[in-house]
């Protein structure tokens, strides 16, 4: 009898290690990242009013499009406090991490651009060009131009 229980304690003790070992074979020993493989200006805000945006292959900057002339650039009726904010999507969607950072030329005189945000705030008129960057560490990258122009009266 002290051997049959021996010998029972220790194929359950068996059959528990095996199982645990089955159950945690499936834990995930590392984590995968994804980067990021591309970044896409899909529009931007100013105000109330949204404007899809076109790649512009001849310079690789997306535009804001003329919805009057598609395919061509539209320019923005400048006026002091004029803001606009930058909408981009991050692909894969499942990219470990989304975040990007948006710059502009640090001695513009034209516009500024929140890092963070993507909002842009316009000082004088004029062209001038962001860049949404991944941080991810991909060297993911995008530039967007945006053209603000005191209309005609």
């Amino acid at each position: 009898m002290k051997k049959s229980v021996i010998l029972i304690i220790g194929a359950l003790s068996l059959v528990a290690i095996i199982v645990i070992g089955l159950l945690f074979q499936r834990a995930e020993v590392y984590n995968v990242t994804i980067y990021v493989s591309e970044i896409i200006c899909s529009g931007v805000r100013v105000g109330d009013d949204y404007y899809d945006t076109y790649f512009d292959e001849s310079v690789n900057v997306y535009r804001i499009d003329n919805p009057d002339n598609p395919g061509s650039p539209l320019t923005l009726a400048y006026a002091p406090g004029l803001t606009v904010d930058i909408i981009y999507e991050v692909l894969p969607f499942e990219a470990t991490n989304q975040s990007v950072s948006f710059s502009t030329d640090p001695n513009s005189f034209i516009a500024r651009v929140e890092s963070a945000t993507g909002r842009v705030f316009f000082i004088d008129e004029g062209t001038e060009t962001f860049t949404i960057r991944a941080n991810d560490n991909s060297n993911k990258s995008a530039k967007v131009r945006l053209r603000a122009k005191i209309p005609d009266a």
